[in-house]
């Protein structure tokens, strides 16, 4: 019984990071092209999932909502953060921070 817990254990860990890995994906995409339209340039070429939780989506399944945050420069001089939200895999927010 406890090698079939440990299985299962080990199944759902690995959805968890791959279904991240998708998500950083999808929201990296959506971030680059966001900086872009607005002109400006994201930096590090990367963003932080920095909270993880359940949430339901329209049709009331449930999904995981990540929040990642991400920093901009206008000029090259200074640091901004935005921040982008994903309900699964569908991209619900991205703000980029006031001056």
């Amino acid at each position: 019984m406890w090698l079939l817990t440990l299985i299962l254990i080990a199944a759902a860990l690995a959805w968890y990071l791959n279904d991240s890995l998708r998500s950083r994906e999808v929201v990296m995409r959506r971030v680059g092209h966001a900086c872009r339209q607005a002109g400006v340039l994201l930096l590090d070429q990367t963003v932080v999932c920095v909270r993880t939780r359940p949430a339901r989506d329209e049709n009331g399944r449930l999904r995981l909502r990540r929040h990642y945050r991400f920093e901009y420069t206008l000029e090259g001089d200074e640091r901004l953060t935005g921040s982008a939200t994903l309900l699964g895999q569908r991209v619900e927010l991205i703000a980029l921070g006031k001056r």
